[in-house]
C-alpha cells in the first residue's frame, strides 16, 4: 500500500485525490469498544484494526473518541464490581484493582494508537443532512454523523459491527454515497 504523498490524509483538497489508492477508513466505536471489553467480536475486529494500521489510514471522530472513553470508564466500573461480588474482593486489595484498570487503559491506549481524528465540521454537515433526510431507519444519530463525516472526508470505508447501519445499507447507496460499509461478521 502506497503512502499519503502529502504526508497529510487530509484529501478534501488534495490535489491528487482521484488518483489516490490509500486505504482511509472510518472505524466505528464499536469495533474499538469490542476489543477494549473482550467481546465476542474482539479477535475478527483486532485483526481488522492492525491490518489498517499497517496498510492504510485509519480515522475517528470526535463523538467516536468521546463514546469510547465513555464506554471504557463504565467498563472499567462495572469489571470492579464484578471483582468485588465474585471474589469478594475488599478494600485491602486497592493495588490488585489498580492493576486491572491500568490494563484496561493499556488496552485502549493500544487500540487507539495511529488513528486519526477527523472534525465533524461545516463541509461534514451536507452530507450529515442528507443521511437525517432519508425514511427513519434503525441507525442512531450518532452512526448518522460519522458516515457523514466519513463520506465527506473521503473515506474509501466505513467499519462496523452494528446492525442499524447494516439495515440502512441500500438507502445509504441510493442517496449518493460512495463509501463502502464493511459490516464485520462474527466468524462461529
Amino acid at each position: 500500500m502506497s503512502k499519503c504523498i502529502t504526508q497529510d490524509y487530509r484529501c478534501r483538497g488534495c490535489p491528487v485525490k482521484e488518483a489516490c489508492n490509500i486505504e482511509r477508513v472510518m472505524i466505528d466505536s464499536s469495533i474499538l469498544l469490542s476489543i477494549i471489553k473482550h467481546e465476542d467480536a474482539q479477535l475478527i475486529s483486532e485483526e481488522k484494526l492492525n491490518q489498517i494500521k499497517k496498510d492504510g489510514q485509519g480515522f475517528i471522530t470526535h463523538i467516536i473518541l468521546a463514546e469510547v472513553y465513555e464506554k471504557t470508564i463504565n467498563f472499567i466500573e462495572e469489571e470492579l464490581s464484578r471483582l468485588d461480588e465474585e471474589f469478594n474482593i475488599s478494600d485491602y486489595a486497592t493495588p490488585w484493582k489498580l492493576k486491572s484498570v491500568l490494563e484496561i487503559i493499556e488496552v485502549l491506549k493500544c487500540t487507539l494508537e495511529r488513528l486519526k481524528v477527523v472534525e465533524v465540521d461545516k463541509e461534514s454537515w451536507g452530507y450529515i443532512q442528507k443521511l437525517f433526510s432519508l425514511p427513519r431507519m434503525d441507525m442512531k444519530n450518532r452512526d448518522i454523523i460519522n458516515l457523514g463525516a466519513a463520506e465527506s472526508y473521503l473515506h474509501k470505508k466505513f467499519l462496523f459491527i452494528d446492525r442499524g447501519i447494516k439495515s440502512a445499507e441500500k438507502s445509504i447507496k441510493d442517496a449518493g454515497f460512495k463509501i463502502e460499509l464493511e459490516h464485520l461478521r462474527l466468524v462461529k
